[in-house]
């Protein structure tokens, strides 16, 4: 585990977390599929906390390989309960069914191939509000394919419907998550983009909620092969489709649901494109021309072009250099 510790040392330096003076319980929602290779990394990092207040409900959607029941019952700890689906359902439904079994008054979903902070959940606790309704996210590291801190910002709430800014692992209270229902988990979010439509429905039902920022990075945010974010941006133009239909009314609140839509096409279109899926780029493209008006799709696909080239093998390889590069030249 002091791989793991290295990677926080090196952005947390001498920076202290002070004992949380709230004790309320914070329930950890894990859905879990064939990631029994990184599952017990992930069960020490919660185990590691100097916060003792929590559970953590893991829920086996039906995985293939492995056996995460052993994996969970060698922890030796009661804190940590084990669910397997009766079939396999997708993300949203495994989340769905650990919070059913959850009794916390807060919680966060974690996935099961991350590694958190051993002061991530007293940090978390030290923002916690009794009574109050409220997000609190914070930042983490990028590691795997590549390393990379990555900072979360609060931004006004309207800024949600163009961009996913508040982070899938923030922590919500328990009444939140039960009056908005859970996370929705229509196939049509089979592939991603289920944290987004989960705080967009936030948001609507508590549209003066308050939200919190810790500038620190408290969890590693691991990049691997088979992992479901890199298929998302495939299938990006999809789900929001489902999304726009899905919230409609407050898309059309702020005139932002056809510069949302031509965002995913041009998302799609992209990582297609370097995925060297020609002629899925060529039909994604063409279906967001008659979609969308053509300057907003063309105004978006340069950035994702170059965001897609960065999230291959030789972008990444030289993403490092790029950034020295602009740097003289900006100074």
């Amino acid at each position: 585990m002091k791989k793991y510790l290295d990677i926080f040392t090196s952005e947390f330096g001498d920076i202290f977390i002070p004992p949380a003076q709230n004790s309320s319980k914070i329930s950890i929602l894990c859905a879990h599929y064939n990631n029994h290779a990184f599952l017990p990394d992930f069960i020490r990092s919660l185990q590691w906390q100097t916060y003792d207040n929590w559970e953590a409900i893991i829920v086996d959607d039906c995985s293939t390989m492995g056996d995460p029941v052993e994996l969970v019952a060698a922890a030796h700890d009661p804190r940590i309960i084990y669910h397997r689906l009766d079939k396999n359902a997708g993300a949203c439904a495994a989340r769905n069914a650990a919070f059913a079994r959850s009794s916390g008054e807060y919680v966060i979903c974690l996935d099961p191939d991350d590694i958190v902070h051993p002061a991530m959940l007293t940090a978390l606790g030290t923002h916690i509000e009794e009574n109050e309704n409220q997000i609190v996210m914070f930042d983490y590291i990028c590691f795997g394919n590549n390393t990379a801190l990555y900072k979360n910002k609060v931004y006004d709430a309207k800024k949600i419907l163009s961009q996913q800014w508040i982070a899938g692992t923030s922590l919500v209270n328990h009444r939140i998550w039960e009056r908005v229902g859970g996370q929705d988990s229509h196939p049509a979010l089979r592939y991603g983009n289920q944290d987004w439509e989960f705080w967009l429905n936030v948001l609507e039902h508590y549209p003066n909620i308050k939200i919190i920022h810790i500038p620190l990075p408290l969890m590693l945010y691991r990049q691997h092969e088979g992992a479901i974010s890199p298929r998302r941006l495939l299938h990006d133009h999809e789900t929001r489709k489902y999304i726009l239909r899905k919230h409609q009314a407050l898309f059309d609140c702020y005139d932002a649901g056809t510069a949302f839509l031509a965002g995913g096409y041009a998302i799609s279109t992209a990582s297609r494109l370097f995925s060297r899926d020609f002629s899925g780029a060529v039909d994604v493209f063409v279906e967001g021309m008659r979609a969308c008006p053509a300057r907003l799709l063309c105004r978006c696909l340069p950035g994702e072009l170059k965001s897609a080239f960065l999230q291959t093998r030789t972008g990444r390889l030289m993403h490092p250099w790029l950034r020295k590069l602009k740097h003289k030249l900006m100074t």
